[in-house]
Formats: structure tokens, sequence, C-alpha cells
């Protein structure tokens, strides 16, 4: 029977690939999710975000709301994420960049 991988491991993995992959965003908080799905498909998804609207967005959304990556708004061209998908064991099996807000 394989190892349950912790929230912890994932979380570690997915920073560890962002600060090698995208160091833009290694400050951004990390958003850890578990997948439903057959065993060989991905397992968790882990998420970031940083907006670079600087408290000038155009939609509207304070910036302390865009800052902790809860902003509403699904894709915006201010936007800077990245959704990494893992397999049970934390390996990184594929990358989503882009502008979107993956909740």
């Amino acid at each position: 029977m394989p190892q349950r991988t912790s929230h912890e491991q994932i979380q570690s993995a997915a920073r560890g690939y962002i600060q090698a992959c995208a160091p833009e965003l290694r400050e951004a908080p990390i958003v850890v999710r578990m997948l439903d799905g057959p065993p060989d498909a991905p397992h968790f998804s882990a998420s970031v975000e940083q907006c670079g609207a600087s408290g000038d967005c155009p939609h509207g959304i304070a910036p302390e709301v865009a800052a902790c990556g809860k902003c509403p708004i699904a894709a915006c061209r201010l936007r800077c994420s990245m959704r990494l998908l893992l397999d049970r064991s934390g390996t990184v099996v594929q990358v989503l960049r882009g502008n979107t807000h993956w909740s």
C-alpha cells in the first residue's frame, strides 16, 4: 500500500517547485487541495497567485483581498498565477500558468 503524503509534504514540494521555476511567486500563499479521481490521476493541486495591481485595481478589489489570493475575478490581466497538479507521492505532474484564479 502506498504511503500517505501529508499536506505539509505537498506544500513543501510545491514551494520548492515554485522557488525554482517561478521565483516571482515565491512569497505568495499556497493553497493545497486534495483532488478526487482515479488512482492514476493527479491527487493534489497547489495554487499560487499574485496581483500586480498595486492598489489600483480596475475591478475595484481591495488590495488586501487580492494580496491573500481571494480575488473573486476569475481571470485578470494583472494576475500572475500557477497551478501545480501533483501525484500521490508529491511529484509535480502538470503545471498551468496564466492569469486564472483557481478556486
